[in-house]
């Protein structure tokens, strides 16, 4: 899995992710919000069988946050070597 952390609020990102999710088949996706000594936003978990296709998701969620004026912020095994 690789988890893209995003510092905007959840349902700012919440209509671009179900797109995502609906692009990507055999990956799960999930969001979970949280504040901390940054500031506020989401932790967006790309999981799934495939490493192409979490990559390709995982890629889809970057762009979706620098579309939207932030930075995201991967962690994770990349399992293909490519960050998002």
């Amino acid at each position: 899995s690789r988890t893209i952390t995003i510092f905007l609020p959840e349902g700012v990102l919440a209509q671009g992710l179900a797109r995502i999710q609906a692009d990507h088949h055999g990956v799960e996706i999930g969001s979970y919000p949280f504040q901390n000594e940054r500031g506020s936003g989401a932790a967006i978990v790309v999981s799934g069988d495939a490493a192409p296709a979490i990559a390709g998701a995982a890629q889809a969620v970057s762009a979706l946050a620098r579309n939207l004026g932030a930075i995201p912020e991967e962690s994770g095994d990349p399992a293909d070597g490519r960050r998002a």
